[in-house]
């Protein structure tokens, strides 16, 4: 009997091992090593710096006309560095219960302002508003590190890498401290997250979908192709 209590610690530690060995190896484990992404992933303030009431639906045609106020939120990670985001709600009056978000990603040559309404793209359409008048409460973060210049990016790319991050990798460490601050947020059920990713933005919402389980939603468009006719 006095072998036994070794032998047990020897089989414990082993299947401790395993198991950890396991967990480390997983996909999602695995992806986060390679994109270099590394906690805490929330957002360490977050501030309204302005608020106000959307106007009407711009196609009230195809649009219900409900009432939705717009906050500009200035978030900054534990490092000091400050990001962008756009929050969409129908108005208090109009939430019964939490209600289900979605959170919207932007690709090149594009902004979060774009697919709220506030500027106009010729490439995108703001969707962002039309989820939002439809009753979603809908997140715009603006992708930082987008220069509008893709050899300025490369540039950035190379300076991340120098420091032992990625580019892509930050980017969706920001997007998933974004689904960080949603999943809390009083009006969001956070059961019902979605995220919307248009080019650059698609890529980045596919990684955050992979990475994080309280996205139970995935919608890519103009992302990835196999580059056939």
């Amino acid at each position: 009997m006095a072998y036994l209590s070794p032998l047990f610690l020897l089989i414990a530690s082993l299947a401790g091992i395993i198991i950890v060995q396991a967990y480390r190896n997983s996909p999602p484990r695995r992806l986060s090593r390679v994109l270099r992404i590394v906690p805490p992933l929330r957002w360490h303030t977050v501030n309204v710096v302005e608020e106000r009431l959307l106007g009407l639906p711009l196609a009230p045609l195809v649009m219900p006309s409900r009432a939705v106020t717009m906050s500009t939120l200035l978030m900054r990670d534990d490092l000091g560095e400050s990001a962008t985001c756009y929050l969409l709600l129908p108005q208090p009056s109009e939430i019964d219960t939490t209600i289900p978000a979605v959170i919207v990603l932007h690709g090149h040559m594009t902004h979060a302002s774009d697919m709220v309404g506030s500027t106009t793209s010729s490439q995108v359409w703001p969707i962002a508003t039309v989820l939002a008048h439809d009753g979603f409460a809908v997140f715009v973060p603006e992708i930082r590190w987008e220069t509008q210049d893709l050899k300025g990016e490369t540039r950035q790319a190379f300076i991340m890498l120098l420091d032992g991050k990625t580019l892509m990798g930050e980017r969706a460490a920001d997007v998933l401290r974004v689904v960080d601050f949603v999943s809390r947020h009083p009006s969001v059920n956070p059961q019902r997250i979605g995220v919307l990713g248009w080019s650059m933005g698609g890529k980045i919402a596919l990684i955050a979908a992979a990475l994080d389980q309280r996205i139970s939603a995935v919608y890519l468009s103009s992302t990835f192709s196999p580059y056939k006719a």
